[in-house]
């Protein structure tokens, strides 16, 4: 996977900007206003995806569960990508620790889950593709336009169909 390189100028400004220093002896006025550059800079950098390269690790997000998978081919444009389903190993020193009450039980240790990935040749295979969103920039510290890696067929602005880089599986026993 490749850094965008919009995104490494929008970290690089970040960089430079915490260099500076938050003004410790400003007015509240120059406080204020590092504030506000900090969390643009940081939106900015959130706002461009990454490029994704064959054999890179990517995670799909479904609700409070994530998903493992591997980038098996990208398209000529870059702009949409095959993955497929990696064999994800749930440790088996991992044991829930449910605490039993109420309407249904709590998980207390549901953070404490890792795994292992390997690739499955019959893994569930998807398109993902690279999408712009628009936004009101007043709720995004001036950002408006944010691009996300979307499955096919999902409504650009659902949470159904997002993907995160590297490999993540974790499934919320609280849920």
């Amino acid at each position: 996977m490749k850094e965008n390189p919009n995104a490494i100028a929008a970290k690089a400004a970040l960089e430079m900007h915490q260099i500076e220093g938050y003004p410790l002896d400003g007015s509240r006025a120059e406080q204020m206003e590092y504030t506000t550059k900090k969390m643009h800079l940081e939106t900015l950098f959130r706002s461009f995806a990454p490029i994704y390269e064959v054999g890179d690790g990517i995670t799909r997000l479904i609700g409070s569960d994530s998903h493992a998978y591997t980038v098996i081919a990208v398209s000529k444009s870059g702009k949409q990508i095959t993955v497929q389903r990696d064999k994800a190993i749930l440790d088996p020193a991992f044991k829930p620790d449910t605490i039993v009450g109420g309407f249904a039980g709590h998980t207390a240790n549901n953070n404490a889950q890792s795994y292992s990935y390997e690739r499955d040749a019959d893994g569930e295979i998807d398109k993902v593709s690279l999408r712009t969103t628009t936004w009101d920039p007043k709720h995004n510290s001036g950002v408006s336009k944010f691009q996300d890696w979307v499955t096919v067929g999902v409504p650009t602005r659902s949470t159904a169909g997002k993907w995160r880089p590297g490999r993540s599986e974790f499934y919320d026993y609280n849920f």
